[in-house]
């Protein structure tokens, strides 16, 4: 009889374990699950990699007086970064959400000591659609993500303090990334993520001295490249 107590205790201590695991599970899904807006604040790195087909007339040297190429310049800011984004939950654990962002750029520079060669990328703005997977574990959403990136973006260069090339364009690329985020009340979560934005490479052919035109028959011209990663800390206002 005494066993059978025990038994009828034990089942009782699991059933109520069960309903309020369940219970934590639906709590967790009920606030993951729609609507949410948001912001970040990031350090950002941002690389361009400046290519020209006639290396002898771009390069830089190091202390050897070795050239360096293709020439790639660096810059890290803190940015800026507001989103907003629709989540689904799946089985109760597996998060699919949609998530639209937009980060603030950066404007950088290189130039050579003795030859007056002047490269720039100034990213204006940077856009991403982001396709996010994760699976939610107590409080935690754990969670990767990527899609498509726009961003407007300037490239300057100037050889010798002539021959100005300049393009003035929308880029498209791709983001991926990983984060975790952590409910911390009824309606807010903090998040640290990390993100990297490709961009697609563009060129220009090399101009006449006014700038239009091709120098080259074939109408070759230097090409530009950006990458962005950034380490992220913001937080999202659940509906």
């Amino acid at each position: 009889m005494k066993n059978i107590r025990i038994i009828i205790f034990l089942i009782f201590l699991v059933l109520v374990a069960s309903k309020t695991h369940a219970q934590n599970i639906n709590s967790v899904r009920s606030f993951f699950e729609g609507p949410y807006i948001g912001g970040a604040i990031g350090y950002t790195k941002f690389q361009t990699t400046f290519k020209d087909p006639k290396d002898d007339d771009w390069y830089a040297t190091d202390e050897q007086g070795r050239r360096i190429y293709p020439l790639r310049f660096e810059d890290s800011k803190i940015t800026g970064t507001v989103n907003a984004g629709y989540n689904w939950i799946v089985d109760n654990i597996y998060l699919l959400g949609l998530e639209t962002e937009f980060s603030s750029g950066n404007d950088q520079q290189w130039e050579t000591k003795n030859q007056n060669n002047k490269i720039k990328s100034d990213t204006k703005f940077v856009t991403n659609l982001r396709l996010k997977f994760g699976i939610i574990q107590n409080n935690n959403l754990y969670y990767a993500s990527a899609g498509p990136t726009m961003a407007d973006i300037k490239y300057d260069a100037l050889w010798s303090n002539e021959y100005p090339i300049n393009i003035n364009k929308t880029l498209y690329g791709i983001n991926y990334g990983a984060g975790v985020e952590r409910q911390v009340d009824s309606k807010g979560s903090i998040k640290f993520e990390y993100i990297i934005t490709d961009l697609n490479s563009t060129s220009k052919p090399y101009p006449e001295y006014t700038g239009d035109g091709c120098w080259y028959g074939s109408c070759i011209g230097p090409s530009w490249k950006t990458k962005i990663s950034s380490i992220r800390l913001g937080y999202n206002y659940h509906f």
